[in-house]
């Protein structure tokens, strides 16, 4: 059955909020897909087909993101489908676009965020010396700092390693400079400072031209 638009939107932000996965994942079928760009900064996939792949990037999103919670603004309504409007944590606006199957679980789903509009995109370039011996290390945190900027817009353009200076070196992009100060403000960023202090020594950030 076809649940009620309002109480499955009241439902959905509740089971956000309480950080519930399994509450969260018991409204989509097994064989779900689900649509989301931000999906490409913690799984590599933007299309994901399958509760277990679901499971897997919302179980990353929610590791990241320990502040987040939603507050629904509005709810449309149409046939067998419903789109949720919401604002995060950080008043970010985002819609979430639902088809039900005939039992009431969602089949298709997607995600759609709010684009900041600087047309003209922010973009630096990030030199990182590594501690000796922490190359292991490093390479598991910049896997959840990669994840962690995607929440904010920004994405890795080039990664490279000198043959002189830095261990590594990566062009990051980002909407504007805005986004760009959002990350470094933002919970995860703040939440990796121990980790990101104890394999990386030294970090060198300039602006480049796009």
């Amino acid at each position: 059955m076809i649940p009620d638009y309002n109480d499955f939107a009241r439902e959905w932000e509740a089971a956000w909020n309480a950080r519930d996965l399994p509450r969260i994942l018991s409204h989509y079928t097994d064989d779900i897909v689900f649509r989301s760009r931000k999906a490409f900064g913690h799984i590599g996939l933007g299309e994901l087909r399958g509760k277990e792949q679901l499971d897997t990037y919302w179980q990353a999103a929610l590791k990241g993101q320990p502040d987040l919670k939603f507050a629904v603004q509005s709810v449309l309504g149409g046939h067998k489908m419903a789109v949720i409007v919401y604002a995060n944590h950080r008043n970010v606006v985002a819609a979430e676009t639902l088809y039900f199957r005939a039992d009431g679980l969602v089949e298709r789903a997607s995600a759609c965020h709010e684009i900041w509009d600087d047309p003209d995109p922010y973009r630096i370039s990030v030199d990182l010396w590594v501690k000796p011996g922490m190359e292991t290390a490093f390479a598991r945190y910049e896997e959840q700092a990669l994840a962690a900027l995607s929440n904010y817009g920004g994405r890795l353009i080039e990664a490279s390693r000198p043959e002189t200076g830095p261990y590594e070196r990566h062009i990051l992009q980002f909407p504007s400079r805005m986004a760009f100060d959002a990350y470094l403000g933002g919970p995860e960023y703040q939440a990796a400072r121990a980790a990101r202090e104890s394999c990386i020594e030294r970090t060198d950030i300039a602006e480049v031209g796009s």
